[in-house]
């Protein structure tokens, strides 16, 4: 039997006051996914220029936001595309 994927696509603007590029995934995709903190999410964030900006795994943290290694290319006010999906 094949496998369905569910995948989610949504913009938000990067956080301004953080000091490292953040963002929140809104309450009812995390609802759809039943995800919460610490569970993983598969992630493929772009500019609305579709140019990549992070593709690969990271995991909820802080409650509902996405933060960490390998975001830096993302500047505080950006809006970005998220394509979300479970693992």
């Amino acid at each position: 039997m094949k496998r369905t994927i569910l995948s989610v696509k949504f913009e938000i603007d990067v956080q301004r006051k953080a000091t490292k590029p953040r963002f929140g995934v809104p309450r009812d995709v995390c609802r759809l996914f039943g995800v919460d903190n610490g569970d993983e999410l598969d992630l493929v964030i772009r500019d609305t220029s579709e140019r990549l900006l992070y593709a690969g795994m990271k995991p909820l943290v802080s409650g509902k936001e996405i933060y960490g290694k390998g975001l830096q290319k993302m500047k505080p006010g950006q809006r970005i595309r998220v394509d979300v999906s479970l693992p």
